[in-house]
């Protein structure tokens, strides 16, 4: 390919991107300017992600950098083929080892409340309501820097967005790390899920394809449908929207990773 080929691609790329963050900025439900949505956009086309996904979830911007939220991180690693166990996980610790499907590396991270105490994270009203699910996240973010830069790129954790914008603990709001919001008009992607057969069908398939058991599915979307007051069809509909899927499945995992750890309390 010549060089006047490749660079008048690449201005054709840009100027569809320029329009689509012109028309998505105007549309009322990003609140972000358009050089602000192009900059995701060009993030995610380097990581593969297109860019529809990329200004509908998974992505935000705290003073300049943009990042990702751990669920989406989780669910690109275990895609690319590479493993994430979590060994050890409760309430005062969060282990987690990654290992690479190409070369075999791993690294085991762990992030302890004792780690949160040092750093003062603990006056924060989010780690003092979900500090499990708090220690996941840091836990998650510091090891898929480390050992999927190529996956993740300079990700930080939701949590990890208000160090940046040097907001104090005692000052941040409170933020449900495992909430499955239900769409409204305004929040449904421009990508409409893929049905395979009845919803739920597809949903129990595209937790099989990651190979996420489906045994405690119908409990936990029955959990969601009491805590949420919607029917459990309507949550279905939200978290078979691929903008949502990445953080269902993350979200369904840790509740599996509790039923784990309850069954072998029990034994």
């Amino acid at each position: 390919m010549s060089e006047v080929v490749k660079y008048q691609q690449q201005k054709q790329e840009l100027d569809y991107f320029r329009t689509l963050a012109g028309v998505a900025s105007k549309g009322g439900t990003h609140n972000m300017a358009p050089e602000t949505l192009m900059n995701i956009m060009l993030t995610a086309k380097d990581l593969g992600i297109s860019p529809m996904k990329a200004i509908n979830g998974g992505f935000y911007v705290v003073n300049g950098k943009i990042s990702m939220s751990t669920a989406l991180m989780a669910d690109r690693i275990r895609k690319e083929g590479h493993s994430i166990r979590i060994p050890e996980w409760t309430s005062q610790k969060c282990v987690i080892l990654g290992v690479r499907k190409d070369n075999g590396d791993s690294v085991k991270f762990e992030f302890t409340m004792e780690d949160a105490q040092a750093a003062g994270l603990t006056s924060s009203p989010t780690w003092k309501k979900f500090p499990k699910q708090m220690l996941y996240n840091r836990a998650m973010s510091t090891m898929a820097r480390v050992l999927f830069p190529d996956v993740v790129g300079n990700a930080y954790s939701e949590d990890e967005k208000w160090d940046i914008m040097n907001v104090p603990p005692e000052k941040r709001p409170v933020e449900d790390p495992d909430a499955i919001e239900i769409n409204t008009q305004a929040q449904v992607s421009n990508e409409e899920p893929v049905l395979i057969g009845s919803p739920m069908e597809t949903l129990k398939e595209h937790l099989s394809v990651d190979n996420i058991s489906v045994e405690f599915l119908e409990q936990y979307l029955q959990d969601l449908s009491e805590k949420k007051k919607q029917p459990i069809d309507r949550i279905i509909e939200s978290a078979l929207q691929p903008v949502l899927l990445p953080r269902f499945k993350e979200s369904y995992r840790k509740e599996l990773a509790k039923h784990s750890e309850l069954a072998e309390q029990a034994m």
